[in-house]
């Protein structure tokens, strides 16, 4: 068997590349292309359809007289006689193919009679295109078979243009009547169909509006007793003056509602989303042909114009609709119907009120709809349901926020935290409270970033939803997996990147990038110097409840309490900072890092605490706080660590507390870059041990060894973990192993001569 043989050929890396480059840019411009042609089809399509019909007129005008020329040479009269009885016989089978059209006129009325109600179905039934397409198509079949008529030799070429395209037009019309025909069999397609017909007469009634206001004369007021306001009163007039205008708005709800509610009992939830979002569509439009003349409700007035009849319709209809739905079990139509609600209230929260800081009464309407749909579905059971309309709930509340009317999420604030405490309460609906935490994590960053100026009582409603919703989550029995601190986490947690903490750092790190005198980061530090006003009664009131229950949430809240001091310190030094805010944020951070004192000092709690890392955060707080330059929280913080030392130091946690707690302090002490820190340190050691609750002889003993093991074990370190450790290697041996030694000695003078045990 002969070997083939082929010539090696090896294409260089460079050039390989480059063409592998080359082709998937030709093939990136070639789908470009083809996206953007198609694009301009769909969207020109009548345009293109109407030139090609002109082309093909004027085609048939150019080769009109050199086909007349040629039929006269080519046919004799018998020719010409079978010519005219092809047209005949042609125009003979179009009128048949007529007899088509009008079947697709009997199948739309067959399948609709069945399903969609009287006025739809008439409406439907009716369709003028269907109709007029078909009797088109008759018309020129009709005219295509006179055409045989026609008896002069001299018009074979018209004879044959014209029936040329007289056939090509009837074979278009049966197309567009068989289209047109499926369009009003399909749901989604009458819902576009309906709703066009409404914008169109929106439209139309806007445009009359427009018109019929300026004809409307207003008595001016003096200026004296004239008032702002952005309400346009002659728009009002005029409708007021034809107040059934809104009867066709209403019904075209109702039917779209009822569409929504059939294609639910039949499982079509395509359907039922185009129906819902058509709902929201037509109020959207609906506010805009209004303009400014809603009224909003105000403080002791009773005002009745503040009832808009086409809202009413369209949350009543909703209502049903989710009652219907709760009543099958359909969890998804549910879902759909609180991101419905939800886009109501964002759509309403767009309303132009007379002036701009007017209630946003239609907003908070839809919203309580909202609010008690998802409240009705939690008796049910159905977890998942109940967590897609708190996260409808969530984004509600943040429309609010968007427009400026934060205070006005209070009543969604506490709806979240009501059903995050349902959460739980109830084992099987942990996941619930998850969701409501997550939600209130994003309404705090929302409001924080938001552009509102008065967003103190929502700041701080939100501050006791949060910890409402932790207190009921801590008096549950923790579990091992998935306990208190994974369903806290989204608020608490230290350790995620999606969590408040993580955020917040981000947040402070794009306003240490402001100048002086920027006007958005000023108001963010505002927002969150409101925020942070009488933090601490809330996080001391978990933390004390966290290490009651001893559950490991104590390591979130701790690390948390110290990591937002952090953050507080830090934006309090950014030069966007106005002067007042400085001052209070670092008030507010001394008072929420000081409520880590509060920490009970007995045995039992001393050793829960001492599991959780309680020394490491401490010393990190006490670390940033002086590199901030915070000296007031600095020695605020290594009062309470030396304090911890002495008093939890008097017990045997199993944790060497009292040696381990001083030997931080010792290190920041020596790395403070002040001599006499080390100095006093001794002093308050001497002090705190002359008194009579000072830890016995036996515990000082075994710190001191401790203390004096350090000490000989001090060197530089490159691969140290401990922080402590870090930072008594961080400076002068010397110094260190010195003043371990001394404070040693003020330990344990009797052990002073003890030989020290060496570490190989």
């Amino acid at each position: 068997m002969a070997r083939i043989f082929r010539i090696p050929f090896s294409v260089p890396e460079k050039l390989r590349k480059a063409l592998v480059r080359r082709r998937l840019l030709v093939s990136q411009r070639v789908a470009m292309t083809v996206y953007w042609l198609s694009a301009r089809r769909r969207r020109h399509a009548g345009k293109i359809e109407l030139i090609v019909w002109a082309l093909a007129v004027v085609i048939s005008l150019v080769v009109w007289r050199p086909l007349q020329a040629w039929l006269g040479a080519l046919l004799d009269p018998v020719g010409a006689a079978a010519l005219r009885g092809l047209i005949s016989t042609v125009g003979a089978a179009m009128i048949g193919a007529t007899a088509i059209a009008a079947s697709f006129i009997l199948f739309a009325l067959q399948v609709n009679v069945e399903r969609l109600p009287h006025g739809l179905f008439r409406h439907f039934s009716s369709d003028r295109k269907l109709i007029a397409s078909v009797a088109a198509s008759l018309l020129l079949a009709i005219a295509g078979t006179t055409l045989s008529l026609v008896a002069d030799a001299g018009h074979l070429a018209t004879i044959v243009l014209v029936g040329i395209l007289a056939l090509l037009l009837i074979l278009r019309l049966l197309y567009f009547a068989y289209r047109r025909s499926l369009q009003l069999i399909d749901p989604t397609q009458q819902l576009q169909l309906i709703y066009s017909r409404m914008a169109r007469d929106l439209q139309r009634t806007s445009s009359r509006l427009d018109t019929m206001s300026t004809l409307v004369e207003l008595e001016e007021n003096p200026p004296a007793r004239r008032i702002e306001s952005k309400f346009d009163t002659r728009r009002a007039i005029v409708l007021q003056a034809n107040p059934n205008w809104t009867v066709d708005v209403k019904t075209t709800v109702g039917q779209a509602a009822a569409y929504a509610r059939r294609a639910g009992e039949n499982g079509d939830l395509e359907v039922s989303a185009v129906a819902l979002s058509m709902i929201v569509n037509l109020n959207a439009a609906y506010v805009q042909t209004k303009g400014r003349t809603f009224f909003s409700n105000q403080l002791l007035i009773d005002n009745p114009l503040v009832t808009d009849g086409v809202f009413n319709e369209a949350l009543e209809n909703l209502r049903r609709l989710s009652a219907v739905a709760l009543t099958r079990r359909d969890e998804l139509q549910l879902e759909q119907i609180f991101n419905t609600m939800d886009a109501l209230v964002n759509v309403f929260c767009r309303i132009g009120y007379a002036n701009d800081h007017d209630s946003k009464s239609h907003a908070l309407l839809a919203a309580g709809y909202l609010e008690s749909a998802v409240e009705a579905v939690l008796p049910s059971g159905l977890t998942d349901t109940v967590m897609r309309g708190l996260q409808a709930i969530g984004r509600s509340s943040n429309h609010f926020v968007q427009a400026s009317a934060s205070q006005e999420a209070t009543s969604l604030i506490k709806k979240i935290a009501a059903i995050g405490c349902f959460g739980a309460i109830k084992p099987d609906q942990k996941p619930i409270a998850l969701v409501a935490m997550e939600e209130l994590r994003d309404l705090t960053l929302s409001i924080l970033r938001s552009e509102d100026h008065d967003s103190g009582f929502a700041l701080r409603q939100l501050r006791e939803a949060v910890s409402s919703v932790a207190r009921t989550f801590l008096q549950m029995p923790d579990a091992i997996f998935g306990g208190h601190a994974t369903y806290l986490a989204p608020y608490y947690s230290v350790t995620t990147q999606t969590s408040l903490c993580s955020t917040l750092t981000q947040l402070g790190n794009a306003l240490a990038e402001r100048e002086a005198g920027d006007a958005l980061a000023s108001r963010v530090i505002d927002h969150l110097e409101i925020w942070a006003d009488g933090l601490f009664h809330s996080q001391k009131d978990l933390l004390l409840l966290s290490v009651e229950k001893r559950s490991p949430f104590f390591f979130d809240i701790a690390h948390w309490i110290a990591h937002v001091s952090e953050v507080l310190l830090f934006v309090a030094s950014v030069p966007a900072a106005r002067e007042h805010a400085r001052g209070e944020l670092r008030k507010h951070a001394h008072w929420l890092a000081s409520t880590l004192s509060w920490i009970p000092v007995d045995v039992e709690t001393a050793k829960f605490v001492e599991g959780w890392s309680h020394r490491d955060n401490m010393t990190d707080l006490a670390l940033q706080c002086r590199r901030l330059g915070e000296a007031e929280t600095y020695q605020a913080v290594e009062r309470i660590m030396f304090n911890w030392a002495l008093e939890a130091g008097k017990h045997h946690t199993g944790w060497d507390t009292l040696s381990q707690w001083l030997l931080a302090v010792a290190g920041l002490a020596l790395t403070s870059g002040d001599d006499n820190d080390a100095t006093m340190l001794k002093g308050r050691l001497t002090t705190k041990l002359a008194l009579a609750d000072a830890p016995n002889q036996e515990m000082r003993d075994r710190a001191a060894r401790c203390l004096r093991e350090a000490a000989n074990e001090v060197r530089q370190r490159e691969f140290e973990i401990d922080r402590v450790r870090q930072l008594l290697s961080s400076g002068e041996n010397a110094a260190t192993r010195l003043l371990l030694t001394e404070m040693a000695n003020i330990l344990s003078p009797g052990t002073k001569d003890e030989p020290v045990r060496l570490v190989v």
